[in-house]
């Protein structure tokens, strides 16, 4: 992905995205898109790139789907960079409210077409489960159809996309997952690391791994 000088780039998703941020500071970051912007910092400073965070911890597809033209309103971005699913997986063994293999790719369509209205560079970052907590390990039957599902639109609507699930595990052969994450779901800086090293290297920005 080609990002041009004076672009605005707009991370949103769910709390993984999130991760503490100040909602009352525009310019807030935290976690993997604070280590974005500050390797810009350091190795792009000519492009005077813009960057901001809008992710909402708790969020769903459909729950992005609902705010995303509101945020492409406000930032109106050049690039959008998207990670959100893992709730849909959550919620249907923490709250019994299941989303559907369709609902969730429709929900994914709504918030792609959405986005294109204002950009056709758009990052899809895969949703994952690492694999740190045995007790998350049925997470699996409803997250991997997702996943394929994720990753065939992607394919369809010419995407650039990271597949964090099948990166982690290949991470987690070679070291202990708990340097990722200590639930499985929302990464320690480790896995922050890894997110934003896999996220500069689809981009010309890429200039010296993390």
């Amino acid at each position: 992905m080609e990002i041009k000088k004076d672009s605005m780039i707009l991370f949103t998703g769910d709390s993984i995205t999130d991760c503490g941020r100040d909602r009352n500071d525009y310019n807030s970051l935290s976690a993997y898109s604070k280590i974005i912007s500050d390797y810009i910092n350091i190795f792009n400073p000519e492009l005077n790139l813009k960057v901001t965070n809008r992710a909402i911890s708790g969020f769903t597809t459909k729950m992005l789907d609902d705010v995303m033209e509101q945020d492409l309103t406000d930032t109106k971005p050049d690039v959008v960079s998207l990670l959100v699913g893992i709730n849909d997986v959550w919620r249907k063994y923490d709250s019994n409210n299941a989303t559907t293999i369709e609902q969730f790719i429709n929900n994914y369509k709504s918030i792609i077409t959405k986005t294109k209205k204002y950009t056709s560079n758009i990052m899809i970052l895969e949703p994952f489960l690492i694999p740190s907590d045995i007790n998350k390990e049925v997470f699996r039957d409803d997250l991997d159809p997702k996943i394929d599902a994720l990753r065939k639109l992607t394919k369809e609507e010419k995407l650039q996309y990271i597949p964090l699930d099948g990166i982690f595990a290949e991470k987690s052969i070679s070291e202990n997952p708990k340097n990722f994450s200590a639930d499985g779901v929302h990464p320690v800086y480790g896995g922050y690391k890894i997110i934003a090293n896999e996220w500069i290297k689809r981009t010309n920005l890429f200039k010296a791994g993390l």
